[in-house]
């Protein structure tokens, strides 16, 4: 009884590390997808109907590299 108790202590501080490196690569993931996100909204432009303005790639966040203008 005494050596399997010892056996399920010392698989412990390796289970722990392993639920750290999960939590990172989740954490990492969640970061990269953020990232991603925020980039995504950078490459679009769109422009409102309502205000047939002109628009141009350097007025939209991210320099707009896509832009839509339902106006023209």
């Amino acid at each position: 009884m005494g050596e399997k108790m010892g056996k399920v202590l010392a698989a412990i501080p390796a289970l722990n590390g392993s639920i750290s490196t999960i939590n990172f690569s989740i954490k990492l993931l969640i970061y990269c997808l953020m990232v991603l996100n925020v980039k995504t909204f950078g490459l679009k432009c769109v422009c409102n109907p309502d205000e047939c303005d002109i628009i141009r790639p350097e007025d939209c966040p991210g320099k707009g590299y896509i832009v839509w203008d339902p106006c023209k």
